[in-house]
Order: structure tokens, then C-alpha cells, then sequence
């Protein structure tokens, strides 16, 4: 707790002025994000494919979160519970990346702690928690080889090493980052569900910005889980070896894919009451992951679908699981 006070200390005087300039939009984004828990709007979106059929995945909804495993051998296990982790993320050692983004009625605010799962099951603490968003903001990151951990903060993104105080990655003003992911080549790719209609960025190591796609939210869609428009959101993020990446909307109820030097196209609809919130490829199958609403049910779910030259078939779902 001592390094925390340190990084607080040095970190706060570092970023002062964006710090100063955010606390109005985080006392806003504080409070839409407890509306959002409570208009089931805001899942579990993160989705690792750990070894032939067998799967890593996060979810709020049980055991006060729950991180599990599921693979055809074994079937269906629980591998941390009391974790309210919203998105996952796999290094490059084959080591599984969460969160700890807990709400503070008492504080009204987040505190948010990253850790990561070894190879083995070894759970360490990475980001002790903390209620300051400048040092960690929660939901979205990414990890590069050298550890190097990537996040938002007031609509930019920020860098730090566990050990040192963040640092400002990319000076550009995002509308609204849902989801980040990171490639092979340590690209960065963000999910923007403000910008242009819903926008998916890929940035360079480097910090070179490119627009991949725009308009990815569907436009008035006829069938929305949610019926308010700001509950029309782009979720998790997938990319492919070869650079294909897949993004995941609810209020279309679709996943999107965006091939290098080509138009986006939908390649799945999740049929309702389900929406997809994460989706990745691997040999040319594409497995989804999808939450359930329904306004007198709630929320439920998650579940993992595997589509396959247009079949879909069910991989495991939560609400057929007896804990």
C-alpha cells in the first residue's frame, strides 16, 4: 500500500490538470456506469480461447462474478469467484489479464485492481486497487511483452508499468471507448461507440492513429435488447492473426467484421433474446459469446456459441449450468 500512496502521490501531481479537468465526467461516468449495472446494459464482454476447445471467460452476473473455464474434456469450472471483471485479456506468455472493478456505494466510485493468472493458475496482483482512475481505470487494458499496461483515462489512453507512474500513450480525444484489444504485432485496436457512429481504431506501437471502420452501430436497429439509443453499444473486440478483426454491437444484435482493404461486413446476428459481446476467429470458425436480456427476466447468460460454415451450435451456457 506504501508503492500505491507513492504512485498516487507522483502520479497525481503528473496529471493534475487532466485529473482536475475529468472529476466533473467521472462523477457523470460514475453514476451512468451504476445505471447501466442496473439497466443491464453494461456485461461481460471478455472471451479467451486457451487451447483447442477449451475457453476463458468473465462474468457478472453470478457468484458476485465469476471467472471460468469451460473446455469438452472437463466440462464447465469455476476459476476465481468475487470478481467483477468485465473484459480479459491474454498475454503473450499464455498468461490471463482481469480486473477487479468493484463499486463503492459509500464512496460513489469504482476501485479497481488488475491481476493476472499464470500458466499455471498463479494469481498476482499487478495494480493494487485503487479509486484513482488516472492510475487504473477499471474496465479496459491491454498488456504489451514487457508488461507495459494500456488504459483509458479521461478519453485518451495512458501506459505505465506496474512499478512506475503513468504516462499519456496517444494525445487524441476518443468519444467513448467500450472495449481495446491488442495483436500479435502489439497493435492497439479501440472500439469507439461515439465516434462516427460507432468507429473501430487501430493504433501502431508507435502511437500512429487509423480509422479501420466507421458506422459500425446499426443505425435505428428494428430489434434492440435495449430500447434507448445510448444502450446501443460496440463491445468486445476480436483479431485474427492474418488482421481480421471482429467487433461485437448489441443494439443490431450483430458481429462485424473488418478485413484489411475491405468494406465491414456482418458476419453473425445473435437471435433475441440474446446479443453478442465479444466474438473471435480461429481456423475460420468463429466463436461468439453472447448476453441475455429480457425486460421481466433481466439479465442472464452469459453463453458461447461456435459458428462454423454458417452452422451455430452451443458450446455452454450459464443458465443451463447447475453451480
Amino acid at each position: 500500500m506504501d508503492r500505491n500512496r507513492d504512485l498516487l502521490n507522483v502520479g497525481t501531481n503528473a496529471l493534475t490538470s487532466r485529473y482536475q479537468a475529468a472529476l466533473r465526467n467521472l462523477v457523470v461516468t460514475i453514476t451512468l456506469g451504476a445505471s447501466l449495472v442496473e439497466g443491464s446494459a453494461h456485461p461481460s464482454f471478455g472471451l479467451i480461447k486457451t487451447g483447442e476447445q477449451t475457453f476463458v471467460f468473465c462474468d457478472v452476473l453470478h457468484n458476485a462474478g465469476t471467472i471460468w473455464q469451460f473446455s469438452e474434456r472437463n466440462g464447465l469450472s469455476k476459476m476465481l469467484v468475487d470478481e467483477h471483471c468485465h473484459f480479459l485479456f491474454q498475454g503473450a506468455d499464455n498468461s490471463i489479464w482481469g480486473t477487479d472493478h468493484e463499486y463503492l456505494p459509500e464512496k460513489a466510485t469504482n476501485e479497481n485492481t488488475l491481476w493476472k493468472l499464470s500458466p499455471e493458475g498463479e494469481k498476482q496482483i499487478v495494480i493494487p486497487p485503487t479509486t484513482e482512475s488516472h492510475l487504473f481505470s477499471g474496465v479496459n487494458f491491454t498488456v504489451d511483452r514487457t508488461g507495459r499496461i494500456y488504459y483509458p483515462f479521461d478519453r485518451r489512453i495512458y501506459h505505465r508499468l506496474p512499478n512506475q507512474v503513468p504516462t499519456l500513450f496517444l494525445d487524441h480525444q476518443f468519444g467513448r471507448i467500450m472495449s481495446m484489444q491488442m495483436d500479435h504485432n502489439e497493435n492497439l485496436y479501440v472500439a469507439d461507440t461515439y465516434e462516427s457512429g460507432g468507429s473501430l481504431f487501430k493504433i501502431s506501437p508507435e502511437g500512429a492513429l487509423e480509422c479501420l471502420a466507421s458506422d459500425l452501430k446499426e443505425k435505428n436497429p428494428t430489434n434492440p435488447p435495449f430500447p434507448e439509443d445510448h444502450f446501443n453499444l460496440l463491445f468486445g473486440i476480436g483479431v485474427s492473426p492474418n488482421g481480421n478483426a471482429f467487433v461485437a454491437s448489441s443494439g443490431g444484435r450483430k458481429v462485424t467484421k473488418i478485413a484489411p482493404g475491405k468494406s465491414p461486413t456482418t458476419v453473425f446476428r445473435s437471435k433475441s433474446p440474446w446479443y453478442p459481446v465479444a466474438a473471435l476467429e480461429e481456423n475460420g470458425i468463429l466463436y461468439v459469446m453472447e448476453a441475455g436480456y429480457q425486460s421481466k427476466k433481466g439479465n442472464f447468460g452469459p453463453r458461447l456459441l461456435k459458428v462454423d460454415q454458417g452452422k451455430t451450435n452451443l458450446i455452454v451456457s450459464i443458465e443451463t449450468h447447475t453451480e
